[in-house]
């Protein structure tokens, strides 16, 4: 890991529930009319994102047999009357801060942050914008995503509405489109980039990370997995006195390495607690966000022992079916679902009909 000094970083420390914005508000906000430069409080949009439906949410969430038991689940709840257990969001109800950056937009538009808090609030951390207007990024963020929240019924889908409702305020670049969050929030940045590669090219991860093809970080199907491994950046920044998010940082990389994600990077702020990263760690990240994934001649090999490696276990599985081996089986069938979720989910799902359907529910059930 690189280390980037604190010469830049904000003079008072801030924890994490703290108001995030101060003076530069004063210097960048503008009027609240869509599209004008500064900051925008309060906004309520209007645009329903159709990949914020709470069944594309639960799809890209959990891995094949988890997310069909969940199914099973809320339609059994839906059937009986009980309250809706993941109701769609009203956003007329939902506020949101918007920055837009000062000058005409660049061709072929405005990049785009969407920032995750850990803090309830409206609140772009304040030393963030002034780096943010030298890149040419929009940045958004909403009310009431914090770590409170529910990340699959709130914080995913109000990130998701949020670059749908941008787009249509301003003109964006699609291809500079990034999640990012601090603590708890940069965990679900980390959730928003691998599931939605086809929304976020990447994620900027300050002092929060889990490892990939886990639970909290399930991996999409072989389609926008290739598009993830292959043009998505993950950019990890912890300051060297915050322990737990270092060691957060290092499983997580190992996981991307295992994967065959070239894009994953990460640097360390010189005597940084757990607090946002300062204007001159955020700049450093978002170059390295911006740069090109570098896919090489390796990346293919790393490729092709990933796929011999899912097909080995999946003989494995069938091995014992054969065998009359049923709950062993189903063990083994829940660990290759978990390990590689979408990237192995034909195979999971034909295993599971060979074994009885019932692992599914196995699956969800921890």
């Amino acid at each position: 890991m690189i280390e980037v000094p604190m010469s830049d970083r904000h003079g008072a420390r801030r924890a994490a529930g703290a108001a995030p914005l101060a003076w530069v508000l004063a210097c960048l906000a503008g009027s609240a009319a869509a599209g004008t430069a500064g900051v925008q409080r309060d906004l309520v949009f209007e645009q329903v994102s159709p990949l914020a439906h709470p069944e594309r949410v639960l799809e890209r969430m959990t891995s094949p047999l988890a997310g069909a038991a969940m199914r099973e689940r809320l339609h059994a709840a839906r059937a009986r009357g009980d309250a809706d257990p993941w109701p769609a969001l009203d956003l007329a109800n939902e506020r949101f801060e918007l920055f837009v950056p000062d000058g005409t937009p660049p061709e072929p538009g405005f990049g785009l942050v969407v920032f995750v808090p850990p803090w309830e609030a409206q609140g772009l951390p304040a030393e963030w914008l002034r780096v943010l207007q030298r890149h040419g990024l929009a940045a958004v963020t909403a009310t009431r995503s914090g770590n409170a929240q529910d990340v699959g019924i709130r914080r995913v889908p109000l990130a998701l509405h949020a670059v749908e409702n941008v787009r249509r305020r301003l003109r964006i670049d699609p291809g500079r489109v990034y999640a990012a969050g601090f603590s708890g929030g940069s965990r679900v940045a980390l959730r928003l980039a691998v599931g939605w590669p086809d929304v976020f090219r990447g994620a900027l991860l300050n002092a929060g990370s889990d490892p990939l093809g886990r639970a909290e970080v399930p991996l999409p199907g072989p389609v926008l997995f290739d598009r993830l491994e292959r043009t998505s950046r993950l950019v990890y920044v912890s300051g060297t006195r915050d322990a737990p998010a270092l060691a957060a940082d290092r499983a997580s990389l190992r996981s991307a390495a295992e994967l065959c994600m070239s894009g994953a990077e990460a640097f360390t702020i010189r005597g940084g607690r757990h607090e946002p990263a300062g204007a001159q760690a955020v700049a450093r990240a978002l170059r390295a966000l911006e740069a090109p994934p570098d896919d090489a001649a390796t990346g293919e090999a790393c490729r092709e022992r990933r796929s011999r490696r899912i097909a080995r276990e999946a003989q494995a599985i069938a091995a014992l079916v054969d065998a009359g081996d049923r709950a062993g089986a189903a063990r083994e069938l829940v660990e290759l679902d978990r390990r590689w979720s979408g990237l192995a989910g034909a195979i999971s799902r034909e295993l599971d009909m060979h074994i009885d359907g019932s692992t599914a529910h196995a699956a969800a059930a921890d």
